[in-house]
C-alpha cells in the first residue's frame, strides 16, 4: 500500500553534511582529530628531546589530552545545554588553540640549558600543560555527537555519525601526511628561530590555524535546530525496547574503554614498535614509515565499510569485525624473534588502522540510537547521558597509551656515559658528525639514543616487557569480542533497514514494510 501523507511527512531528511550548521560540526570533528594525528608522529620524539631521562611519563605526555577532554566533556555537554551549542563550540574550540599555543611553544621558551646535569631543550611541563589545555577543548567532540543524536532522526543516525567519523579518519590520515611534509624542518635546533619553527613546533601552529578559523566559522555560520523528537524516533524502532537506559549505558560503556585502551596501546607505541623492536626507523626523516600501512588499513575500512553497508549490513556487524580484525593484528605485532620480519609490523599496523575506521563510528552510532530509543528514560539529562560513550573512548585513549607508555618504556644510553662525549648542539645541526662518531663506550650495539633527529642510535634499544604487555591486551580484546557477540545478539532490535538513506525509493519500500500503521488515526 502506498505511505499516507501524513507519513511521508513523518520521516523528513534530517542530515546532510553539507548544511552550513552541519558543516560547523563536520569542521570541528576534523580540526579536533588532525590536532590529535598532527603531532602523532612527531611527539614521541618531541619528547625524547625535551625530557630524555623521563621517558616512562610519555604515556601521560600522550594520554593527558584525552584524560582532560574525558574529565571535561560532561562539563561542555551540560554547558550545550544551559546556553546553547554554539557557545559550547565556540569556548571548546578557543581552549584548544590556546593549548596548541603552548605546545608549539615548549621548545622556544627555555631554548637549550643544562637540567640535572643533562643537556635537554625547551619545557617538558609547557608541552604537557599545552597538551592537557587543547584536550579540554577537544571535549568539543563529544558536543559533535550531542548535537547529531539530537538533530537527527534514526533512519539518518547512521549516515550523520559517519559522515562525522569520515571527517576525523580523513584528518587523521591528513595529519601524519602533514608532518611528513615538514621532515628537514629541524635539522638543525640552534637558533631561537630554528627553535620556533621545526618539524615538532610547526604541527602546533598549523592546529592552532585550523581551529582558529572552525571557531570563527560557528561565529558566522552555525544555527540552532529543532530537536528531534522521542516520538518522531520511535517511528524508526523495529520491536519493543530491550533493556534499561542505563543498562545499555553501562554495557556499551564498559567494553568500549577496554576496547580503545587496546587500540591506543598501540596506535601511541607505532614509533616504538617502529624503532626499538623493528629498528627500521633510523631517524625522523623516517618515523613517516610506521604510519602508511596504518593510513592503508583505515582507508580499505573505509571501502568496505561503504560496499557493506549499501547491502544492508548493521552498524553492530562493524563493530564486531572491527574488534576480530584488532585481536589479529595484535598476533602480527608479536616479537616472534630477536629481529622479526619487519612486515610483520606493517601488517598487524595495516589491522590496528583498519579496526579504528570501523570501531569508533559504527559503535558510536549504535550506542546514540539506543539513547534515542531510550530518550524519555533520558530526560533533560539527554545531552549527559549521550556524552557518556565518547567520555569511555576519551577515558580509553588516555589509559592505554599511559599503560603502553608504562610498560613498554625505551631505556636512553645517559650522555655522560658515551665516550667520547657528544657535542650537544653540533649534533642537532650535522648528520655526518653523529654518523661518523667513533664511540668506543658503551659498545655500538648497545647504544640507544633518541633525542637527536638527524640520526637515531637504535641498535641497543629495546621495548620492555612488551612480550609480556602484548598478550595480557590480547586476553582484553579477546574478552571484549565474547562480550559484545553476546550482547549485540541481545539488544540490536532498532530499525534495521538502510541506515544510510541511499536511495529515497529503497527508503519508502522499507517504510512500507516496517512502519505501515493499522489506520490513519494512528498517526
Amino acid at each position: 500500500a502506498p505511505l499516507s501523507p501524513a507519513m511521508e511527512s513523518s520521516a523528513p531528511k534530517t542530515f546532510t553534511w553539507k548544511d552550513p550548521t552541519n558543516f560547523c560540526v563536520m569542521a570541528t570533528g576534523f580540526a579536533l582529530a588532525f590536532d590529535f594525528s598532527v603531532v602523532l608522529i612527531s611527539i614521541q620524539s618531541y619528547w625524547h628531546i625535551v625530557a630524555p631521562d623521563k621517558s616512562s611519563l610519555y604515556g601521560f605526555a600522550f594520554g593527558v589530552y584525552d584524560l582532560t577532554q574525558m574529565l571535561f566533556m560532561p562539563v561542555l555537554a551540560w554547558l550545550s545545554q544551559k546556553v546553547g551549542f554554539k557557545a559550547a563550540f565556540i569556548t571548546a574550540l578557543l581552549l584548544n588553540v590556546s593549548g596548541n599555543v603552548m605546545y608549539a611553544l615548549a621548545m622556544r621558551v627555555q631554548g637549550h640549558h643544562i637540567r640535572d646535569g643533562q643537556s635537554v631543550v625547551g619545557s617538558y611541563v609547557l608541552l604537557l600543560v599545552g597538551r592537557l589545555v587543547a584536550g579540554i577543548g577537544s571535549g568539543a567532540i563529544g558536543v559533535g555527537v550531542i548535537w547529531l543524536t539530537r538533530t537527527t532522526n534514526l533512519a539518518d543516525r547512521a549516515e550523520a555519525v559517519t559522515a562525522y567519523r569520515k571527517f576525523q579518519t580523513m584528518a587523521r590520515i591528513v595529519g601524519p601526511f602533514v608532518t611528513f611534509a615538514l621532515i628537514g624542518n629541524g635539522a638543525s635546533l640552534n637558533t631561537n628561530e630554528e627553535l620556533l619553527w621545526n618539524f615538532y613546533t610547526i604541527p602546533g601552529w598549523i592546529a592552532v590555524i585550523i581551529s582558529f578559523v572552525t571557531m570563527l566559522a560557528f561565529v558566522v555560520q552555525f544555527k540552532d535546530k529543532p530537536v528531534i523528537s522521542h516520538e518522531e524516533n520511535a517511528l524508526f524502532i523495529e520491536g519493543e525496547k530491550q533493556g534499561t537506559l542505563w543498562g545499555h549505558i553501562i554495557s556499551t560503556c564498559v567494553p568500549h574503554v577496554l576496547i580503545t585502551c587496546v587500540i591506543m596501546s598501540i596506535y601511541s607505541q607505532l614509533f616504538g614498535f617502529s624503532c626499538a623492536q623493528y629498528k627500521f626507523v633510523d631517524s625522523a626523516f623516517e618515523i613517516f614509515l610506521c604510519y602508511i600501512a596504518f593510513g592503508s588499513g583505515a582507508f580499505f575500512a573505509f571501502q568496505v565499510w561503504r560496499v557493506l553497508s549499501d547491502k544492508g549490513v548493521q552498524d553492530y556487524s562493524f563493530v564486531q569485525l572491527s574488534v576480530a580484525t584488532l585481536a589479529l593484528g595484535l598476533i602480527f605485532l608479536f616479537n616472534f624473534s630477536n629481529t622479526p620480519p619487519e612486515a610483520l609490523f606493517h601488517i598487524g599496523a595495516a589491522l590496528v588502522g583498519f579496526t579504528i575506521m570501523l570501531y569508533f563510528a559504527n559503535f558510536e552510532s549504535f550506542f546514540s540510537k539506543k539513547i534515542s530509543q531510550h530518550e524519555d528514560e533520558a530526560g533533560v539529562n539527554v545531552n549527559l547521558c549521550v556524552s557518556a560513550f565518547p567520555a569511555a573512548g576519551a577515558l580509553g585513549r588516555f589509559v592505554g597509551p599511559l599503560l603502553a607508555g608504562a610498560a613498554l618504556t625505551i631505556s636512553q644510553t645517559p650522555f655522560e656515559d658515551i665516550v667520547p662525549p657528544i657535542d650537544f648542539a653540533t649534533a642537532y645541526s650535522s648528520q655526518t658528525y653523529l654518523q661518523n662518531l667513533n664511540i668506543t663506550s658503551p659498545p655500538f650495539d648497545e647504544l640507544c639514543v633518541l633525542s637527536f633527529p638527524l640520526h637515531f642510535f637504535n641498535s641497543g634499544c629495546s621495548l620492555a616487557h612488551v612480550d609480556v604487555y602484548l598478550p595480557l591486551i590480547l586476553i582484553v580484546a579477546l574478552g571484549c569480542f565474547g562480550y559484545l557477540m553476546h550482547y549485540f545478539g541481545h539488544n540490536s532490535s532498532l530499525g534495521n533497514f538502510y541506515p544510510l538513506r541511499g536511495k529515497q525509493q529503497e527508503y519508502n519500500d522499507s517504510l512500507r514494510t516496517h512502519l505501515v500503521p493499522q489506520n490513519e488515526g494512528d498517526l
